[in-house]
């Protein structure tokens, strides 16, 4: 169901568009650590595996590359990490007046980081249940969150509203660079370059949020125009059929009779089993 906003069609869990719009944000929040002269790190691979020993390393060689990093916070910006999220609205519990939500903008937001840091902790006591079967204290996980003084949450919302965790970061930013601000626009007072500071990020925070979300309801107006349905059972009937002559070609040993070729669909981008059956 397309609704007047298309808050239902951006708020769809399809296609993995979330997670790039989640990225983007990303990446912009970075972009301003940068400017302001913070160290940056994006998907902070190792925090957590580079601490174990090599006794603790040796029980999770079964697990995957992923499942043997644990946690990996979004951001690290000089010594503290951060996990960011999304949130969109629920469109049948909303009021809009011009497209902006007439009751508690930072309501949601606020509470989404709430959920957010204890989601990190949660995550840390059930990888130490699962890994090295620690039920009841802390093991290895659980202490490693606590030496790096914890994952920091930051939420921003579908119409660019921002957590109180992601405003102090704003403002801490700000202030980191505001002597840059203020040689660039020739402003003498520095509290009022952090002011400068704080609106210009606001603007490209907020724009990246909602570029991000156009994108996203832009990639997904095809679900609602005519015939869509009927073009979908096409592409997955077509998608099934080119999954059963992969198969037979690399299950006969001889390249299934296309030349002698068994990695004929090595690399396959789209079209060329099917130029090649033609």
């Amino acid at each position: 169901m397309v609704d007047e906003h298309g808050v239902a069609v951006c708020c769809a869990r399809m296609d993995g568009a979330l997670r790039t719009c989640h990225d983007a944000v990303k990446h912009t929040i970075a972009r301003s650590a940068v400017d302001a002269g913070f160290r940056v790190e994006v998907e902070v691979y190792g925090v957590f595996t580079r601490a174990l020993r090599e006794a603790d390393r040796r029980r999770m060689d079964a697990y995957s590359v992923r499942e043997k990093q644990g946690l990996v916070p979004d951001l690290q910006l000089d010594d503290s990490h951060y996990e960011l999220k999304g949130i969109r609205v629920d469109s049948s519990r909303t009021n809009y007046n011009g497209g902006v939500r007439s009751t508690g903008f930072s309501t949601g937001v606020a509470k989404k980081e709430l959920s957010i840091a204890n989601l990190m902790v949660e995550k840390a006591a059930k990888l130490d249940r699962d890994t090295f079967g620690v039920a009841v204290g802390q093991g290895p996980w659980q202490r490693r969150l606590e030496e790096i003084g914890g994952i920091k949450p930051l939420a921003f919302g579908q119409f660019g509203e921002m957590g109180p965790g992601l405003e102090a970061l704003l403002a801490s930013m700000a202030k980191r660079g505001a002597d840059e601000m203020a040689d660039r626009y020739l402003i003498e007072n520095r509290e009022a370059a952090v002011g400068v500071q704080m609106f210009h990020m606001r603007q490209r925070w907020g724009a990246a949020v909602w570029r991000a979300q156009t994108q996203v309801l832009l990639g997904r107006l095809k679900y609602a125009l005519p015939g869509w349905e009927e073009a979908e059972s096409r592409r997955a009937a077509d998608t099934a059929t080119e999954a059963s002559w992969r198969s037979h070609a690399s299950g006969s040993g001889d390249g299934g009779g296309l030349g002698g070729d068994s990695s004929w669909g090595a690399g396959y981008g789209g079209d060329v089993g099917r130029v090649d059956r033609q």
